[in-house]
């Protein structure tokens, strides 16, 4: 059955899983879901490395995490695209490696943060440090931008403009406007979910073409209570763009295995753990 698509670049809907957390846990009622789209004029504003290299796909580099030589994320590194111009830097928080890439006028990781702050709520997908090293690491939305655990429950309020957050130094969270960008660049929120997909790594076919080599991988998602839910299926990274109304929401972009061409964007709970992908000042 063909899924139906949306009119703008946002879908009001959280995870069924998600919903039915909600339900049981109780005590929030019934959340309402803010969409985000560059397309909106109501929304929010469209909200150092020590070495540098290049490579091309595969090369490997120093570093990694786990015995992983070539990346802090991304498992073995398969999936990263072998006609795609990549640079890599080194944290030297924790001297991990990453791939970066331009696209447009844009640089991004190319791979999710793989970094422990030692504070707020990060954890490896169920617990694993095998997921770290395939996803990256899961953040919730205060310890991602580096700010107080209360601001889950209230307002920020503060700018979304080239806040670094737990990235690198010489990096950023990206706000609403720098992933409006990037969607924009590689062909609306329609179409782009399937070119900025790693062609590998998804569940049931639902993998994309990499046109650009952003490598998406579906990390899954978790949450304070220890659920954890979906990897290999859906992917999630948050942005520094807080919602407009309640103090409980943060805008993120989603992608699905599920044929889908999409790249989504909701304002969700904060307490949930997505992963971080940081783009260049």
């Amino acid at each position: 059955m063909n899924k139906a698509k949306p009119t703008n670049r946002a879908r009001l809907a959280l995870p069924l899983q998600s919903i039915l957390l909600i339900l049981l846990i109780g005590g929030i009622g019934v959340q309402t879901l803010i969409s985000c789209s560059s397309d909106d004029s109501d929304g929010p504003p469209p909200p150092l490395v020590t070495s540098s290299s290049s490579f091309d796909g595969n090369s490997s580099s120093s570093g990694g995490d786990g015995g992983d030589a070539s990346s802090s994320s991304g498992g073995n590194g398969d999936h990263f695209n072998p006609n795609i111009h990549y640079t890599f830097f080194t944290d030297i928080r924790d001297n991990k490696t990453y791939r970066s890439v331009t696209i447009g006028d844009q640089t991004w990781m190319a791979e999710n943060l793989n970094w422990d702050p030692g504070t707020g709520n990060s954890v490896c997908y169920k617990n694993d440090p095998a997921n770290c090293n395939t996803y990256g690491r899961l953040y919730d939305w205060p310890t991602a931008m580096g700010i107080d655990a209360s601001f889950n429950s209230s307002s920020w309020s503060g700018s979304d403009v080239n806040h670094q957050g737990i990235c690198p130094d010489g990096w950023h969270i990206p706000s609403n406007a720098n992933w409006n960008t990037l969607i924009d660049y590689t062909g609306g929120s329609s179409v782009a979910g399937a070119k900025l997909k790693a062609t590998s790594g998804w569940n049931e076919n639902g993998n994309g073409t990499d046109n650009y080599g952003f490598s998406a991988l579906p990390g899954g998602y978790g949450n304070s209570g220890g659920l954890f839910s979906i990897a290999d299926s859906y992917g999630y990274w948050w942005s520094s763009s807080e919602g407009e109304i309640y103090g409980y929401y943060a805008y993120h972009r989603s992608m699905h295995y599920y044929g889908d061409e999409d790249v989504d964007g909701v304002a969700g709970f904060k307490s949930y753990l997505y992963s971080v992908r940081c783009i260049q000042d």
